[in-house]
C-alpha cells in the first residue's frame, strides 16, 4: 500500500486498550489488503512486546471498513505505544504514527509499610506510615482508609480518611492522621486500607 492505516483509540482499562484500524484509502491500497500488522511497544523499549497479524478477506478490495481491534493482556499503568501496517500480496506499507496511551492503574497490591501509633491524649491516637513500595502501588494513591477498634469500648468498626491531594508516582511521602474522640482507658487496633 502506498499509505499507512490509521490507529485511532477507542477507550482502555487496566489490561486493554481498544483501536479502530482505519483502511488506507482505496486509491493507496494498491490491491486487495490481506492483512493487517499491529506492533505494541512499551515506552521503555524500541523491540514490540506484541506482534499481531488480522488476516483480511482479499475478495472486500477495495477495503472501506474499519476493523476493530484490542490489545489485550497489557499491565496496569504502563505506557504503551501502537502503530500498525496493512499489507497486500506484494508486501507491507509503511507503519502509521504511532499512538501512546497508558493503562489504567490498579488497587495497590502492597500495604502501607512502618506503620506506627502514638497516644497523643487520653481520646486520641496518631497514625504514621510509609506508602507501600513503589512497584507495589500501581499507580497514583488518592486515598487511606485507616480503620480502627477498640477492645473494651467503641468495638464497631470505625474509618478515618486521609485524602492525598496531588498525588504523585510512586507516592515516596510519610502519611499521618490523627484519631480523635476516642474513649479513654481503651486499647484500638489500626488497620489500613489504599485507594487509587
Amino acid at each position: 500500500p502506498a499509505d499507512s492505516p490509521t490507529l485511532i483509540f477507542q477507550s482502555l482499562s487496566t489490561t486493554e486498550i481498544s483501536t479502530i484500524i482505519l483502511p488506507p484509502t482505496a486509491i493507496d491500497q494498491n490491491g486487495p489488503i490481506i492483512s493487517y500488522e499491529v506492533r505494541i511497544y512499551t515506552s521503555l523499549f524500541d523491540i514490540p512486546i506484541n506482534l499481531t497479524n488480522i488476516t483480511m478477506d482479499p475478495t472486500m478490495y477495495p477495503l472501506f471498513a474499519n476493523i476493530s481491534f484490542n490489545a489485550t493482556g497489557l499491565e496496569e499503568f504502563v505506557f504503551y505505544n501502537l502503530t500498525v501496517r496493512a499489507y497486500t500480496s506484494v508486501g507491507p506499507g509503511e507503519f502509521s504514527s504511532g499512538i501512546l496511551q497508558q493503562t489504567d492503574p490498579t488497587a495497590p497490591s502492597g500495604t502501607p509499610q512502618n506503620v506506627v501509633t502514638i497516644a497523643l491524649s487520653p481520646t486520641s491516637i496518631g497514625v504514621t506510615f510509609d506508602p507501600p513500595p513503589g512497584i507495589d502501588q500501581n499507580g497514583p494513591i488518592t486515598s487511606y482508609n485507616i480503620s480502627y477498634t477498640g477492645e473494651l469500648f467503641d468495638t464497631d468498626i470505625q474509618f478515618a480518611v486521609v485524602n492525598i491531594t496531588n498525588p504523585s508516582y510512586p507516592a515516596v511521602t510519610e502519611v499521618s492522621s490523627d484519631l480523635t474522640g476516642l474513649q479513654e482507658y481503651n486499647n484500638y487496633n489500626t488497620g489500613e486500607c489504599i485507594h487509587i
